[in-house]
């Protein structure tokens, strides 16, 4: 995870890749979306994590790159199937947001999430911990939707950047490639579902008792 005390500086580099991505979209006709499967695409979500200016993310499968340890995120690469996936994990290994950090970001998680014992009970103790830790500091804000919710998470990593320029709201899909979408209709549609996870989601203190709580459940298995 990243401990540096202040955010990432985009290089001049960056932004114009930022700004190439930026009109690929714009320019994509009809909905406002477009797929990369290109190699590198993982660096380039990075790149509009690092851009973003706030970010409101959800899964309903593995914990988001922003808020993954180490030891998670490479046990999460080890498990997958798809040697592509495996090398985009490998040349971008770090997405984890900076701490401390000023800009507003949460992370709505399906609770399925916490229990998959992605590593063993041991890395996913330190993950939830992890989660638990910055969510009470106020770095980033993790809420909880409950397996009583009638809401399901999509399985793929779903992101909402505010981003400086002309799109301001981007959307991706993160799965085994990266979508990027704006617009009254693909943007839309991702807001809804952002919505409706917020909406069905515990209150941040509930979720935050809930991550301590699946945390010591993971410690006493791992002990």
């Amino acid at each position: 995870m990243n401990t540096e005390p202040t955010d990432r500086p985009l290089l001049c580099t960056d932004l114009r890749s930022l700004a190439g991505l930026q009109y690929l979209v714009s320019a994509a006709p009809g909905n406002y979306l477009v797929r990369d499967e290109l190699p590198g695409w993982m660096g380039r979500v990075a790149l509009c994590e690092r851009a973003a200016t706030s970010i409101l993310a959800c899964s309903g499968w593995a914990v988001p790159a922003l808020v993954r340890t180490p030891a998670y995120a490479a046990a999460l690469r080890d498990a997958t199937h798809f040697p592509e996936y495996q090398a985009e994990m490998v040349a971008c290994p770090d997405r984890s947001q900076p701490v401390p950090s000023t800009r507003p970001v949460t992370v709505v998680l399906d609770e399925t999430v916490l229990t998959r014992r992605i590593g063993g009970a041991q890395v996913a103790a330190e993950q939830v911990g992890y989660l638990a830790d910055v969510t009470e500091a106020g770095h980033v804000r993790v809420q909880i939707v409950p397996l009583t919710s009638p809401v399901i998470l999509p399985t793929e990593a779903i992101s909402q950047f505010t981003l400086p320029g002309a799109l301001h709201h981007l959307y991706t899909d993160e799965g085994q490639y990266a979508t990027y979408s704006t617009g009254p209709v693909e943007g839309a549609k991702r807001l809804r579902l952002l919505k409706s996870a917020l909406a069905a989601a515990l209150p941040a203190r509930q979720s935050l008792a809930r991550l301590r709580q699946v945390r010591d459940d993971f410690c006493r298995a791992a002990t």
